[in-house]
């Protein structure tokens, strides 16, 4: 991949990245509050966000891609209409800092993990909290959920990874194996693994048919910030100190290291179609590598 573009994007420092579904648009997060729209084509600012009280942490965009969730430490989580930028719903569950949201694929529910330990869900057909409940014994900083939409993911403060039956809310196992915290959760191989990063800097393929660890693989850079897996699953990036590490997810194979001139690399995304890849910069800059 080649760089394309480095921009300024937040200040201090920008959080959460994510594409549109078209990935014409990329939607940006950062500690001054706001939520950025940006055109991917030249890279120009589209829109700015202004609601959230205190840093916007993390985004989702729903599956008809008409409204996007934010998560914030000012205790919220908002809904806007998408990409006009109007509020349409803000919910409150806990009195501390929203660390994740995600789109049910099919129910109509926004899932939110928020510090203290706790998930809470909540009907976008009339905003009423269809469950909230303890899922961790501390922070909830990470949520996936399946593609078929029957399996939630939740993990954080702790070393534990849990798994919950939808739309029950039903306990369906716990993954051991990393220590201190876990993040970074994504489903892959059509639902028959999920892939998860520990504080130990160990990446894990879980295989889910038996709950049991498939395969580990250990990340020797300084820093890392998780693993984000392209679109068709054949490459991972992990964002850590001064560059952007990719391997061949099927082996772990090194392909690449792009360099980033910051220590502190916040978290990347891959476009849609796996072309593009951004990351966010503790210097508060984006930068844009492209395969074309």
């Amino acid at each position: 991949m080649e760089k394309r573009a480095e921009f300024k994007i937040h200040e201090p420092y920008g959080l959460s990245l994510r594409f549109s579904a078209d990935g014409n648009t990329l939607i940006t997060t950062g500690m001054d509050n706001l939520i950025k729209l940006w055109t991917v084509d030249d890279w120009s600012l589209k829109s700015t966000w202004e609601g959230h009280q205190k840093s916007a942490n993390t985004v989702d965009l729903s599956p008809d891609g008409r409204l996007l969730a934010s998560g914030s430490s000012d205790q919220t989580v908002r809904l806007w209409s998408f990409p006009e930028g109007a509020t349409s719903q803000t919910f409150q569950y806990r009195k501390q800092t929203v660390a994740a949201v995600v789109f049910t694929p099919d129910r109509g529910w926004i899932l939110s993990g928020w510090y203290g330990g706790y998930v809470a869900a909540w009907s976008l057909e009339d905003g009423s909290l269809v469950k909230g409940f303890k899922a961790n014994e501390r922070h909830v900083t990470s949520l996936a959920i399946s593609s078929d939409g029957r399996m939630l993911a939740t993990s954080g403060i702790g070393e534990l990874i849990r798994l919950w039956r939808l739309p029950s809310f039903e306990k369906a196992g716990e993954l051991r194996g990393h220590k201190a915290a876990v993040g970074s959760l994504t489903f892959l191989r059509g639902d028959a693994e999920l892939v998860s990063m520990g504080y130990e800097r160990d990446v894990v393929f879980w295989d889910l048919s038996d709950l049991k660890e498939a395969r580990r693989f250990g990340i020797e850079g300084t820093d890392p910030r998780g693993v984000i897996i392209s679109p068709d699953e054949s490459i991972t990036a992990i964002p850590m100190q001064n560059q952007v590490e990719l391997r061949r997810t099927a082996d772990w194979t090194p392909l690449h290291a792009l360099p980033v001139s910051t220590r502190v690399v916040n978290g990347a995304a891959f476009s849609p179609d796996g072309k593009t890849l951004v990351a966010s910069g503790g210097d508060g800059l984006l930068r844009a590598w492209s395969s074309d």
